[in-house]
């Protein structure tokens, strides 16, 4: 878990940490005089929200997330809950958006990932990018958003495992998109691209960058 890395990453047990960039600046505005990013982007990924092969509730949310892209929500959303600027999508909003008739969608979070889904610490609520992106894509498909606090380890083994499993319908929690995982659970449309990069002590001198630290 980022928190326990981070934590470890202050202790001295570890030396850096591979962040995203967005996670990465969450954790150096919490301890601005402890961590910083360094070096450059390491790898480029897309995050996807994950639902059981099959299940119906991934083209509806896709094309919420299209109709958003569309009107600039998504772009507004990004601005309120991260630093850098999204990539532009080029995908346009398709035929009128499915109306789910008022129906309960549960959505896995871990509730430990800055700016994703956290707890605010002033007030105790649970908060975060992905509680507004459910709540405006309930808006649109006229569903009620519940959230269940889960494991984020929990979350892909969980949801691409048989038998069926009623706890959530959807798992939301910065989860990139891999085939690997996509041979067990299918992603919605990528709705954020994020860069890895190193997260280090704010007094490390030993190194720059991810080659000085392998060769150090």
């Amino acid at each position: 878990q980022f928190g326990l890395a981070v934590q470890a990453l202050i202790n001295g047990d570890v030396d850096a940490v591979v962040m995203d960039n967005v996670a990465g600046l969450g954790y150096v505005g919490a301890n601005p005089d402890t961590v910083r990013m360094t070096g450059d982007v390491l790898t480029g990924e897309e995050l996807g929200f994950i639902f059981a092969k099959g299940s119906e509730l991934r083209d509806q949310v896709n094309a919420a997330l299209a109709e958003m892209d569309a009107d600039g929500t998504l772009d507004a959303l990004f601005n309120k809950w991260f630093v850098t600027e999204p990539e532009a999508s080029a995908e346009e909003a398709g035929a009128a958006l499915a109306d789910l008739g008022g129906a309960e969608v549960r959505i896995a979070v871990e509730n430990a990932y800055n700016p994703f889904n956290y707890y605010d610490t002033e007030t105790g609520d649970a908060i975060g990018y992905d509680y507004d992106v459910f709540d405006e894509i309930c808006a649109r498909l006229n569903c009620v958003p519940t959230f269940v606090e889960t494991s984020w380890d929990a979350m892909v083994a969980v949801m691409g495992g048989t038998g069926g499993f009623d706890t959530f319908d959807i798992g939301a929690d910065g989860i990139t998109i891999t085939e690997e995982r996509a041979q067990h659970v299918d992603f919605s449309d990528p709705y954020i691209q994020l860069n890895q990069t190193l997260l280090v002590r704010g007094d490390e001198d030993r190194f720059a960058n991810a080659e000085e630290f392998a060769a150090n």
